[in-house]
């Protein structure tokens, strides 16, 4: 295991659920694993604690650039094991990229921005903040201004994760492209293997991840211990197939979309997602 695998439990950014209750995600899908890859910043009470500095502060565009660096960089040099999971990022980086070829490192709106920051000043690459409404914020040693044309500039994106590449395509490209700039490389700290990277490699984007859920990366973590041979055993399913391992979950246990249309507001909306998407597929 690398270190950001291995800190994918040590900080419980990884989670793996019991036999009979897997996770509901946003997408209206479930699954037998969870990922907060936020918690790699330390932990669930450090990140949160970081989450919230973003929440009250990001709405300041021009002043949160310098904030934010200042954040995450004083972390990084007090908290070992993520200065750990920063070096394996810039490691890949380096080993994979050209860096002189790169203009500008990117992170979207927020998760991205625990990585992205960091990543831009230890490489000495200027900032692009990235919100969901297609504003691009450049900072540059603590100078900062909105982004209308970037002239084509070449752009490093860096992601905390890539499901199935929504916020790419709805975010971060159109925002780019918007600004007149291109992405021709983009980073993910964990890549889950469901698709997204396959589709913005049909884009022309080279995709680097610091670890993908490939069936080795469980086999592993199996080994050593860190989930039993009933989660080991859904989780191939799972990764076999997706859309067979939710119809054949649903289908030995029936009472399952009921308790969660029962359950809170975020797992009923969840849920009503899932049978709608069933029901449209026939």
């Amino acid at each position: 295991m690398n270190i950001i695998e291995k800190e994918l439990f040590n900080t419980k950014a990884l989670k793996i659920s019991g036999a009979e209750s897997p996770f509901w995600y946003t997408s209206g899908t479930f699954g037998p694993f969870y990922i907060n890859t936020h918690y790699l910043f330390g932990g669930e009470e450090t990140a949160e604690k970081a989450m919230a500095f973003i929440n009250e502060y990001q709405k300041d565009k021009y002043d949160f650039p310098a904030m934010m660096t200042r954040y995450v960089l004083d972390f990084y040099n007090s908290n070992k094991n993520f200065e750990k999971v920063v070096n394996h990022l810039i490691e890949t980086l380096r080993a994979n990229l050209t860096m002189d070829e790169v203009d500008y490192i990117s992170g979207g709106e927020r998760r991205d921005w625990f990585f992205s920051y960091i990543a831009a000043y230890i490489l000495k690459k200027p900032h692009l903040t990235i919100y969901k409404n297609l504003v691009v914020i450049k900072s540059v040693n603590g100078n900062t201004e909105r982004l209308f044309d970037g002239d084509g500039a070449r752009v490093l994106h860096i992601a905390d994760l890539i499901t199935e590449g929504s916020s790419y395509f709805n975010y971060w490209i159109p925002a780019l492209s918007k600004a007149n700039m291109k992405m021709p490389w983009t980073y993910a700290v964990v890549d889950r293997q469901q698709g997204g990277a396959a589709k913005l490699a049909e884009k022309g984007i080279k995709v680097i991840a610091g670890m993908v859920f490939a069936k080795s990366f469980f086999e592993g973590a199996f080994k050593d211990g860190q989930m039993t041979q009933s989660q080991f055993d859904m989780i191939k399913r799972y990764m076999k197939s997706p859309s067979d391992f939710m119809r054949e979950f649903v289908s030995t246990h029936p009472d399952f979309l009921r308790e969660s249309i029962d359950g809170d507001e975020k797992t009923k909306e969840r849920a009503i997602a899932f049978i709608r998407r069933t029901d449209e597929k026939g």
